[in-house]
């Protein structure tokens, strides 16, 4: 891989806490670099003639209205393997 472009493409696994092998990484890459070239390729088309688009119509939001279910604490906590008392246990997150 390539100086600039290689720490570029560190950078953007670590951000995205990617962890891959040297193959996985070396293939990764040669994928990377096909999708920048592709942005590149589409930067360099002129668009001076093009009306900006707008949206013209109003979107609101469309999803059912949310209704509340109950259920008894006892028959979730049937279900749950990890559990203390009436809490459900889970991996510490720090």
């Amino acid at each position: 891989m390539k100086g600039d472009k290689t720490k570029e493409f560190n950078k953007i696994l670590d951000m995205a806490k990617i962890n891959l092998t040297d193959e996985e990484e070396e293939d990764f890459y040669k994928e990377f670099e096909k999708i920048i070239d592709y942005f590149n390729h589409v930067k360099k088309v002129n668009t001076d003639n093009i009306d900006e688009f707008i949206q013209d119509f109003r979107v609101d939001n469309i999803g059912r209205e949310d209704k509340v279910k109950s259920f008894p604490s006892e028959d979730i906590l049937k279900n749950i393997s990890k559990k203390k008392g009436r809490f459900i246990k889970a991996p510490r997150i720090v």
